[in-house]
């Protein structure tokens, strides 16, 4: 592994509001382009943050194992009642096409089916969005449909394609994966 999730701290504000104010960075995903003030907001709630009954997010920076800069985000929107998440994750553009990102959203799979005991975790981009199509089949998600315009990023629709993974299948995949990154306990 290159890289590792760690906890976002406040040292992470420049990081966190350089990647989320650039529309190359953000141009698919649902996060508004952000102010200093939204990324010093982002970088001081708490983790995990509740968003209501039965759901939770997880956010975590990428980092190089060998290093500390923050080189991307990455999280796990949880339903709890349901057993299953959404994955998510956005690179630096300079980190882009070194498979850095498969690293990141495998490390976050073993985090949901082993910390968080989930069923099910899934992940979506739009059909423009082939590298990140590309990310989840190589981290071993398996494409379950092409939705028609269910996605409103940034003022316009958008397809989906979304890809989903469960338990077994990671288990059967990754045998007692080691390493995970986060100890939570089931009830935030």
């Amino acid at each position: 592994m290159r890289v590792r999730l760690r906890l976002v701290r406040h040292g992470d504000v420049d990081a966190v509001h350089r990647l989320l104010s650039d529309m190359t960075v953000i141009r698919y995903m649902l996060f508004p382009v952000y102010t200093r003030a939204d990324a010093e907001a982002f970088v001081n709630e708490p983790q995990p943050a509740v968003l209501g009954p039965g759901r939770y997010s997880i956010e975590r920076a990428i980092s190089p194992v060998d290093g500390d800069d923050a080189i991307g985000l990455c999280g796990l929107v949880v339903e709890r009642d349901r057993d299953e998440a959404e994955a998510w994750y956005l690179l630096d553009p300079a980190q882009w096409g070194k498979g850095l990102a498969v690293e990141a959203l495998r490390l976050l799979l073993a985090t949901g089916f082993g910390d968080c005991g989930l069923h099910r975790i899934w992940a979506c981009c739009v059909p423009a969005n082939t590298a990140s199509a590309r990310v989840m089949e190589k981290a071993g998600m398996r494409f379950e449909a092409h939705l028609k315009l269910n996605l409103r990023i940034h003022g316009e629709w958008h397809d989906s394609l979304l890809y989903a993974l469960l338990a077994e299948e990671w288990e059967a995949a990754n045998p007692r994966q080691a390493g995970s990154i986060l100890r939570y306990p089931q009830q935030p």
